[in-house]
């Protein structure tokens, strides 16, 4: 991860931002940058620009907002998932994930449209039983008629070789796919742009990031990646079948290298300042968007101490929050202030199979909740600041 936050707050936490100051930070944003094995020329552009920019001495916010704005320009836009039936062709080295990443593919897609996988990596018989595991009737050993989205794997090397190149090509001749996904771990780091370079006769439309969560060297890769002038559509992120989803740039930047989520943030306001009832759909709603701001690099930003202690952690609960609320009726779920009856939460603790005394905990804290959200609409120097809000 590249951790940029701790040095914006080191700089500001300075008693002045003089040229000493502005050194030491440039030295702090260029040694994250290379400890995560992003490009030293790269390395250098960014920083000279950012000096640029300190020159106008910007506030905290202000700077964080320009550093998210080159970052954001850099890595392009958020990645559109094309639903329609075609064929996609996964090319790339051994190890980078490539067959995985097929059937990860094949569970994305699947969700939405009717969707096949093929191998023709034949040098690898372990590869192709690992895949039919995976995606089950869904695999097949031919290419058909089928109007489908169809996942091809290709066969891969330990390094780039003409014969690979050439295989490659062959099969694009006689299968015409109308996307080639280049398949890069994110341990390549900065390397990720010969790897682009390499393939690239081969006619590459897009390129996904494997295994970002086991690398420091994943925004290295990225950066890599998205200056090749080629698009990031898909990163992998995980053992999981389900571990893997559109590229989206704001989404890196806020958690790689801990900036705020704007897009989350925007969100945030629209629940607070809208005018909608609240109910336990929103009411999950609002925790599910709590858990993906990471409240407590939100809180830091902001200057409140103890975030972390203080920061909501909520993957446990929303499991029991789901539970519960799909054992509500309908109109329980529109009318909370019929669940102050014993009788009711005695029969959503049965059918839930969540104990009595954590459904009353989690029915307090929703109500809890709901009197805070009333104080905030009624408010309007807070709802004054959240509409002006920008970072």
């Amino acid at each position: 991860m590249i951790d940029i936050r701790t040095a914006i707050e080191k700089f500001f936490n300075k008693p002045i931002q003089d040229e000493k100051a502005i050194n030491e930070f440039i030295l702090d944003i260029q040694k994250e940058m290379l400890k995560a094995d992003v490009d030293v020329k790269f390395v250098f552009e960014f920083s000279n620009q950012l000096r640029e920019n300190l020159k106008q001495k910007p506030n905290k916010y202000t700077l964080t907002k320009i550093i998210y704005e080159k970052l954001e320009n850099i890595l392009g836009k958020a990645y559109q998932p094309d639903y329609s039936p075609r064929k996609i062709m996964l090319i790339g080295l051994y190890g980078a994930g490539k067959t995985t990443t097929a059937a990860k593919l094949w569970n994305f897609f699947s969700k939405t449209v009717s969707t096949r996988v093929v191998s023709f990596d034949y040098e690898r018989p372990a590869g192709r039983e690992q895949l039919k595991k995976l995606v089950g009737n869904a695999f097949r050993e031919s290419i058909d008629d089928e109007k489908a989205i169809w996942i091809i794997d290709t066969p891969g090397r330990d390094s780039t070789s003409p014969e690979l190149i050439q295989n490659l090509i062959d099969l694009k001749k006689k299968y015409s796919p109308k996307d080639i996904f280049l398949v890069i771990g994110a341990d390549t780091g900065k390397y990720a742009a010969k790897l682009v370079d390499a393939f690239k006769e081969v006619g590459i439309t897009g390129i996904i990031i494997t295994k970002m969560d086991g690398s420091g060297k994943g925004g290295g890769a990225l950066i890599a990646a998205a200056r090749s002038g080629v698009n990031i559509t898909f990163i992998g992120y995980g053992e999981k079948i389900d571990a893997i989803k559109p590229f989206d740039p704001k989404e890196f930047i806020s958690r790689m290298l801990r900036i705020i989520n704007i897009k989350e943030i925007e969100k945030m306001k629209m629940e607070l300042t809208g005018s909608e009832e609240f109910d336990f759909e929103t009411f999950k709603n609002e925790m599910k968007t709590m858990q993906s701001l990471n409240i407590s690099d939100i809180l830091s930003s902001i200057g409140i101490s103890n975030a972390k202690e203080n920061a909501i952690k909520t993957e446990e609960f929303l499991k029991k929050l789901d539970t519960i609320i799909n054992s509500m009726t309908p109109e329980e779920r529109k009318n909370p202030d019929l669940l102050k009856q014993d009788s009711r939460i005695k029969r959503i603790a049965k059918g839930s199979g969540v104990p009595e005394i954590e459904v009353r905990q989690i029915l307090n804290r929703f109500f809890q909740f709901r009197t805070a959200i009333k104080k905030i609409r009624a408010d309007k120097r807070i709802l004054n600041f959240l509409k002006n809000f920008k970072i």
